[in-house]
């Protein structure tokens, strides 16, 4: 799971990689978006359960990249994320 600031910007990155949306679940406060390589244009997740959707995901992909958007934040200019880069803050989570 990534965290991202502009779901849209994030989206249109990964899709510039290759990837396509195959899925979003969007919530009060947050939204998830999942994307993955190797998707053909048939591929619908939306009909299927959420239960139906993992095992169904699970056999055709290989990993699946998940997005987490915090519904405001794009336009929060003192929200920052980090990349596991900055001094002191080496990794993830």
């Amino acid at each position: 799971m990534l965290r991202c600031k502009d779901a849209k910007k994030s989206i249109a990155f990964y899709e510039a990689l290759g990837m396509k949306l195959i899925h979003s679940i969007k919530f009060d406060d947050f939204s998830l978006y999942f994307m993955a390589s190797n998707v053909d244009d048939t591929f619908e997740l939306d009909s299927l359960t959420v239960e139906e959707a993992r095992d169904h995901l699970s056999k055709r992909f290989g990993p699946i990249l998940e997005l987490t958007h915090n519904h405001g934040t794009e336009d929060d200019k003192d929200i920052n994320y980090f990349n596991g880069n900055e001094e002191g803050r080496q990794g993830f989570g």
